[in-house]
């Protein structure tokens, strides 16, 4: 199979194939399958003891996760299959709609809810990633993968933010308007365990609830 082949080029560790295969499993998990897509999952299942990988701890955790999280991530697309492997993802999205600031020049900045952040985002750092100093993130759109280096950060004291001029050539790259809506997802590369950001893009609402 041709996806076999590409998994084989990319000399993915057992880990990351283990990790790859649950996530797809936990995505089809609701997915509305044909008789024949269903019968050869369950022989992959059974060929691969996949339950058996579900019991190990760190999967359990994933899929445990995956039962209790109201939204679905959006999946990368796949020529970022192999230098992006999504790891912890956070259990809810910040969704938003833009505001005039958030795509002023100036301000070179994206403002995330301070509520949301802290509730959401703030339990996956690590002791040595400041918000203060700032966290170096990539910032993926979705759905082309295109990547966007910025800082997420605590910003003059009052707000959490997505910064550095990048964020002003995403602004441009997606002709982005005041009222348009956003869905922010926070996860972590497998491979590099970096923090990294995805963007999905939505339709323009009345902006009177926009943060």
């Amino acid at each position: 199979m041709q996806i076999d082949r590409e998994f084989e080029e990319e000399k993915y560790s057992i880990e990351e194939l283990e990790h790859i295969a649950c996530c797809v499993l936990l995505e089809l998990k609701h997915a509305k399958l044909d008789k024949d897509t269903a019968e050869a999952l369950n022989e992959i299942s059974k060929k691969y003891n996949i339950p058996q990988i579900f019991n190990k701890p760190k999967y359990k955790k994933l899929a445990d996760n995956n039962n209790a999280a109201p939204a679905t991530f959006p999946s990368l697309p796949s020529h970022l299959a192999g230098e992006v492997i999504i790891g912890e993802v956070c259990r809810e999205p910040c969704r938003k709609n833009l505001t005039v600031t958030d795509l002023d020049g100036g301000q070179q900045r994206l403002s995330l809810s301070k509520d949301h952040v802290e509730k959401f985002f703030k339990p996956m750092l690590k002791e040595e990633e400041n918000l203060v100093k700032g966290i170096p993130v990539t910032v993926y759109d979705h759905p082309q993968g295109k990547g966007y280096e910025m800082m997420f950060k605590f910003w003059s004291g009052k707000m959490y933010v997505l910064t550095t001029p990048r964020w002003n050539q995403f602004k441009i790259d997606h002709a982005l308007i005041p009222s348009q809506q956003v869905t922010v997802w926070l996860f972590r590369n497998l491979k590099t365990d970096n923090l990294c950001f995805a963007i999905a893009l939505g339709s323009v609402h009345d902006g009177s609830r926009a943060h």
